[in-house]
């Protein structure tokens, strides 16, 4: 099955098994450790996968189209990462961003506790 949206803006008219493969190879250079589930697929401007590694870590794994602004993901991360040790409820930065495969990567911890918030209020 070739896949659709966000995901075939990003990696091209490919498989999600190779999509799966390429996530893999990513947590296992970036994370050290090997990927064993793909746990949700999802994105609108970037794919965004949550993926639980082997060795039991829940992460998020944001994947920007070519061309993405790497300076301001670079200082979105920073920002981010003050926030997560200022003790702000967000997720901590684990990896990049980085450049791999000519798409721009984000890796940072999947929080999955609590309830998502109402945006309108």
């Amino acid at each position: 099955m070739v896949v659709e949206g966000v995901e075939r803006a990003v990696f091209g008219a490919v498989g999600a098994g190779e999509v799966d493969a390429w996530l893999d190879g990513l947590a296992r250079r970036c994370l050290g450790a090997p990927l064993r589930l793909v746990t949700f697929r999802s994105g609108r401007v970037s794919a965004v996968y949550g993926c639980r590694l082997d060795d039991g870590r829940e992460v998020a794994v944001k994947v920007h189209r070519a061309g993405a602004d790497v300076g301001y993901l670079t200082a979105a991360v920073r920002a981010q990462r003050h926030l997560a040790a200022a003790g702000y409820p967000c997720p901590r930065p684990l990896h990049g961003p980085v450049v791999r495969d000519g798409r721009a990567v984000v890796v940072e911890e999947l929080l999955l506790r609590g309830e998502p918030a109402d945006a309108t209020e």
